[in-house]
């Protein structure tokens, strides 16, 4: 029995370390709770000794962090701003506490509760649970970054949440000691899309392959328990390793990096060359599917992944004692896992059961074609993605196929497709092909067929980065910066465009979702867009000269047509004193508004043949404005 004049002499002097010196306890709620909490901390170091209440002092802050952030008083973004600023979390970047803490919102507006039944009849609380766990991970990846190189690189690829810790780390804008260190020993991919990706895998994991990844939420109860079982048995055969070096290693909306990443560096592929040559596939091919979906490249572009179905299968099969139809399959679900975690990541509009269902249509069709080619005999040289899509849309023409293409890039995807007649590709939806079937006829309206075919060549041909910015886009003005780039590869020394190129949207797109500009770029761009007839793009035939406005020009790597847009110098200094014109300048922002007006006048162009700004020499209204 411990002596109680000890316990209320502690109690009494943390109550005056809180208060004045000289002042009493009152019996008043603070007073009882600093008595109760002196009391615990003093029975703590009795039996765990003052190493332990010291422990358990330093983590204090997170109560009342966790108070605020349950009763409202902080959003998750303030949370995570606390907990790093703090030093609460030491390792974690902010960008990756913020996204697991917004995680439990998502489940909360989805009406999936933060405590719900588990399998033991307990209530789960999800915000305790992620709070306790970012813990427990910040902890992992600092004793990770402790280690010497060689122990960090193994121990980091055989975690997923670890890795995606790490690539959200090396991702973040003011990069610390940790990631110079990831980055310099590690070949991670360090994107938010990435590290999004890799954490929906992490949580297959973490969940033991019974819980469901909050980007999977949305689907049918059927749909999840296909995915569980599926990663679960892709853990059991050992095969998560190549699809956590794809979500690693491999890029989404890049160009084709040109020195593939050494995986022998990992114990795993070292061991195992069948492994190693599965997860390079995945890695070339990553988020092709989905973009093949979505339009933003062809068919064509998914020749490395039915080459290595065709030929890498076999050692697959032989490492692993079963047929090469089995190795087929395992090859194909785990690209099919790749494909769900880089799609979950896009968010509820991309991921739903019409696009899940219309992603795996795509990956079957990859996976026939190759077994379809073994079967018949055909050598590489005969298997032709190519000529396989020339095929399929020989019967409904060259129309119906930019029709196809267009809606597709104007999000039409994202309402999944239906199965067509035998032979021929899926369909979409009715009424977005409808409209996009009438702009391919006002575009083939009056020339001559060998121009049709030239123009139907390039679309087949073109594999776009930066896609997304074309739906956000009306359909009529996603068709003129898509021409605008297409006329660029035909016209641009430099560019072969008999053979698949890139057109790249990524600058164009940065700009036009600028959150600085507020509702200007998209303002500029559509009445840019709008005094230029799509007969004008197509009709150019020389390189162009214009220094601003919608320019198009090879990229710095040589390998792309880059389109974006340039202000010059006054449209530039116009567009800075409107974003930092404030609510109460009514009259100064409508006079630059006004001037902007002027500015993007039809004729303001000094050359109606290209899309660009010339701005008039009038500097009297800007004067007046400054």
């Amino acid at each position: 029995m411990r002596d109680s004049s000890v316990r209320e002499r502690s109690s009494l002097l943390l109550y005056q370390l809180t208060h004045d010196a000289q002042s009493r306890p009152q019996g008043d709620d603070e007073a009882v709770a600093l008595r109760l909490l002196s009391h615990a901390a003093l029975n703590l170091a009795w039996e765990k000794g003052d190493d332990a209440l010291e422990r358990a002092v330093a983590l204090l802050p997170w109560l009342g962090l966790f108070r605020r952030w349950t009763e409202g008083e902080l959003i998750s973004k303030e949370l995570g701003l606390a907990l790093v600023s703090s030093g609460l979390v030491r390792h974690l970047g902010v960008a990756g506490v913020v996204r697991r803490l917004e995680q439990v919102d998502g489940q909360v507006a989805d009406s999936v509760l933060s405590r719900v039944p588990s399998a033991l009849g307990e209530l789960r609380d999800r915000e305790l649970e992620t709070l306790v766990k970012i813990r427990r991970l910040d902890e992992r990846l600092g004793a990770l970054l402790a280690r010497e190189d060689e122990d960090l690189i193994e121990g980091l690829f055989a975690d997923s949440a670890l890795l995606c810790a790490a690539i959200e780390l090396c991702a973040q804008a003011v990069p610390n000691a940790g990631a110079a260190r990831l980055n310099a020993h590690t070949a991670i991919v360090a994107s938010a899309a990435s590290a999004r990706a890799m954490g929906t895998l992490a949580e297959f994991e973490d969940g033991g392959f019974e819980r469901v990844p909050t980007a999977l939420l949305q689907l049918s109860e059927r749909s999840r328990r296909f995915e569980l079982s599926l990663a679960c048995n892709m853990h059991r055969h050992e095969l998560l390793d190549v699809v956590r070096a794809a979500l690693a290693f491999g890029s989404v909306n890049t160009e084709p990096v040109a020195k593939p990443v050494d995986l022998r560096t990992l114990a795993v592929f070292r061991a195992d060359s069948a492994l190693e040559a599965l997860a390079a596939a995945l890695i070339e091919v990553r988020g092709r599917c989905i973009d093949h979906l979505a339009g933003a490249l062809p068919l064509e572009s998914l020749t490395p992944w039915v080459s290595y179905l065709r030929n890498g299968c076999l050692e697959l099969a032989e490492s692993r004692g079963i047929t090469l139809r089995e190795a087929t399959s395992f090859a194909h679900y785990c690209l099919h896992l790749v494909n769900l975690c880089d799609l979950g990541e896009r968010g509820v509009r991309a991921l739903n059961e019409s696009t899940r269902r219309a992603l795996m249509d795509v990956e079957d069709e990859l996976k026939e074609y190759a077994l379809v080619g073994q079967c018949e005999g055909m050598r590489d040289a005969q298997v032709s993605l190519e000529r396989f899509d020339r095929a399929r849309w020989m019967g409904s023409g060259d129309a119906a196929y930019l029709a196809d293409r267009f809606a597709r890039l104007g999000g039409s995807w994202r309402k999944g497709t239906r199965p067509g007649p035998v032979g021929a590709p899926a369909r979409l939806d009715e009424a977005a092909i409808a409209q996009c079937s009438a702009l391919v006829a006002d575009l083939f309206e009056g020339r001559a067929p060998a121009a049709c075919a030239s123009l139907v060549a390039l679309v087949r041909g073109c594999q776009i980065l930066g896609a997304e910015l074309l739906e956000a886009l009306e359909p009529a003005d996603a068709l003129k910066v898509l021409s605008i780039g297409l006329c660029a590869a035909r016209d641009l020394a430099g560019v072969d465009a008999s053979r698949p190129f890139w057109l790249d949207l990524r600058r164009m797109g940065a700009w036009y979702r600028d959150s600085a500009g507020g509702s200007l770029n998209p303002r500029i761009l559509g009445r840019l867009l709008a005094r230029q007839p799509l007969d004008a793009i197509f009709e150019s035939l020389d390189e162009p000269a214009a220094q601003s406005g919608l320019l198009a020009r090879l990229g710095e790597r040589g390998t792309a047509v880059v389109v974006e847009f340039v202000a010059d110098a006054e449209l530039e200094a116009l567009l800075m004193l409107l974003s930092q014109s404030t609510s109460q300048s009514v009259r100064l922002r409508a006079m630059l508004e006004a001037r902007l007006d002027e500015l993007l006048e039809p004729g303001c162009a000094q050359d109606e043949a290209s899309v660009t700004l010339v701005v008039a020499g009038d500097q009297a209204a800007y004067a007046s404005a400054r």
